[in-house]
């Protein structure tokens, strides 16, 4: 737990930080059961693994997720980071789905 009098200021009801805690052990659940399903699987790799932008982005969230249950921050700056870290993944994943749809369509023959 935060003891930061700063983080804990109006501290958010005790049923929305268990539910962070709940969405964030099924989160690393998730992340955990994958690999350790596909271990021993011709084709797997865990570089490959965590180089999908939803595991990565589900590792983030669920960083941002236990945060949130053990300190329930409150001050600005955790916000604007919170933020700004879920928005700079989107904003990539949307720019590299926007630049894969372009390069389609430029090698799409004249017609």
């Amino acid at each position: 737990m935060c003891d930061d009098p700063c983080m804990t200021a109006g501290a958010a009801p005790l049923w929305i930080r268990v539910l962070r805690f709940a969405f964030a052990v099924s989160g690393v659940l998730a992340l955990v059961w994958i690999p350790i399903r596909n271990i021993g699987e011709s084709g797997f790799s865990a570089a490959n693994y965590f180089s999908y932008f939803t595991i990565e982005s589900n590792v983030l969230g669920v960083i941002v997720l236990l945060i949130g249950a053990g300190c329930d921050p409150r001050d600005r700056r955790w916000q604007v980071v919170r933020d700004a870290s879920l928005l700079v993944l989107t904003g990539v994943f949307v720019l590299l789905a926007v630049a894969s749809i372009g390069g389609l369509a430029s090698r799409r023959p004249a017609s």
